[in-house]
């Protein structure tokens, strides 16, 4: 349209000229070559304007006839898109379907879950009554085995240990054996705590304490070896109590313990608590950490029981015993805090006690060499406290019959010695421990000096008694054996050992007097 319009222009121009030339007055042959040549120079530059222009427009034209091609390509590719988008639109769709199959099959599933759900929670309240159950029938056993009469309130009364009472407590304790078996995992919390219980509320007379830890035992025999150790680790705390009861009771329970086979280290899944399973650790850890115990009852009990394990067949219990008194031997130490005999404990009294699991707390521990343990067995002997001679008497002489210690002459003294204590029953004790010694040792020169040393003084004894059990042991090692020599004659070994003490005493002990 631009190109029309300067075209039109241009000829109008054109046009106007030669009307103002063709209407000129001036003749024709008259015209001025100079016009001419101005008229022609400005058509030429219309020409050439025109000529540009007519590019510029041509360049144009093809610049918008190429974005009209791009446009209808791209018109072209958009209507095939909607022609397939059309084509997928009228098909059905399968995603819904596939979410529709999905939602359907969550919906049964959290229906199976709420009826999981209302299930369990049936079983949940159904196994809160039987443990309710459970826990009452446990804590009525609990005083049956004790043997006392629990009242509604108060300190529960010791029961007269009868025939019919010690029927009853047997047959508790195998319906408790027999519930541990049936039930397991379910029952065995309530049996850790029965035990503990049954720990805890001991009294202090030596019979109930025999009975009590008869029973332990018994119990303890149906847990597994981990649970066993479990027990072992509180009993180990327990032993520590403030109680004086309960440091003594630990001591009945160690023995009875001791009695059963050991439990092997693999048995146990926790290896934290492989440690308690072993005899050892009953001996170093519980009984013999006694010696050093606030109460001299307690003492005396410990240093009575540790000789009583120097009879027990096992050798795991020998070995351990040898362990505290041998240079080569090791003490086992549990690692923690131990709550000495005279710790200030809380106490609970009975009436605020619950059927629950008793917490022990810990606190420090001692450890000792074989020659401290030796050493403060020797100054138990001269304990201030009459039971406590006795007691470590009676371990002394069971580490000398077993070779535990050496058979020295300083040992031996201290026997010798205790048969003019101030106490008329540490030295009937003392004459015992030494007839005893000369029965398991007698060939053995240095204990029948000993037994010469401490028998034959004690024969002028200011006390009858005393008098009486030292003319006894004359008589039956001395007296009694002396018989008509012959030359054909064999002599047994108790007329040897009557021979070798009557030489010993003409020649190394013609002094013997009362001191």
């Amino acid at each position: 349209m631009a190109g029309s319009r300067n075209c039109g222009s241009s000829l109008s121009l054109y046009r106007r000229i030669g009307r103002s030339t063709s209407y000129s007055p001036v003749p024709s042959d008259s015209l001025d070559l100079t016009q001419t040549s101005v008229v022609n120079n400005e058509f030429k530059v219309i020409r050439t304007n025109e000529k540009e222009q007519l590019q510029g427009l041509n360049d144009r034209f093809a610049v918008f006839i190429d974005k009209v091609r791009h446009l209808e390509q791209q018109n072209k590719v958009l209507e095939v898109e909607l022609v397939a988008l059309r084509q997928k639109q009228g098909e059905p769709s399968r995603v819904a379907h596939l979410y529709q199959q999905e939602l359907i099959e969550l919906r049964s599933q959290v229906d199976e879950l709420s009826r999981d759900k209302n299930r369990i929670l049936i079983e949940r309240n159904n196994m809160e009554d039987e443990l309710q159950s459970l826990r009452r029938v446990f804590y009525q056993l609990l005083y049956v085995i004790l043997m006392m009469n629990k009242g509604k309130q108060g300190k529960p009364s010791l029961l007269v240990p009868s025939q019919a009472i010690l029927s009853t407590r047997d047959q508790a304790i195998h319906f408790v054996c027999h519930l541990v078996d049936e039930l397991k995992d379910l029952a065995l919390p309530f049996l850790h705590i029965l035990l503990q219980h049954i720990c805890f509320q001991m009294v202090e007379k030596s019979e109930f304490r025999s009975h009590g830890a008869q029973a332990v035992g018994m119990l303890t025999s149906q847990m597994a070896s981990t649970d066993y150790a479990c027990f072992i680790k509180w009993l180990f705390n327990y032993s520590r109590h403030s109680k004086m009861v309960c440091r003594l009771f630990s001591v009945d329970v160690v023995m009875v313990l001791l009695e059963q086979p050991e439990r092997r280290p693999e048995e146990c899944l926790d290896p934290e608590l492989t440690c308690f399973l072993p005899h050892k650790f009953l001996i170093q850890s519980l009984l013999f950490a006694r010696r050093m115990d606030d109460s001299p009852t307690v003492q005396g009990h410990a240093l009575a029981c540790l000789a009583q394990c120097l009879e027990l067949p096992s050798f795991n219990v020998t070995r351990a015993v040898h362990n505290l008194f041998s240079a080569t031997g090791t003490q086992t130490v549990l690692e923690g805090e131990i709550t000495e005999g005279g710790s200030q404990n809380s106490q609970k009294t009975y009436s605020t006690l619950p059927f629950r699991t008793v917490e022990m707390s810990t606190t420090d521990v001692s450890d000792c060499d074989a020659k401290e343990n030796l050493a403060l067995l020797l100054k138990r002997v001269k304990d201030l406290k009459t039971n406590v001679r006795k007691s470590a008497l009676q371990a002394l002489v069971g580490l000398l019959k077993h070779n535990v210690i050496p058979m020295s002459w300083e040992n031996l003294a201290i026997l010798s010695e205790r048969c003019r204590d101030p106490a008329v029953s540490v030295k009937k004790k003392a004459l015992q421990c030494i007839g005893e010694l000369l029965t398991a040792k007698p060939e053995c020169s240095v204990v029948q000096k000993a037994w010469l040393q401490g028998v034959v003084p004690a024969v002028v004894d200011s006390e009858n008694s005393v008098q009486d059990k030292a003319l006894e042991a004359l008589d039956q090692v001395l007296l009694s054996q002396v018989k008509p020599y012959s030359a054909s004659r064999h002599l047994d070994a108790s007329q040897r050992l009557t021979w070798d003490l009557l030489a010993l005493l003409c020649h190394d002990c013609q002094n013997l007097r009362l001191k």
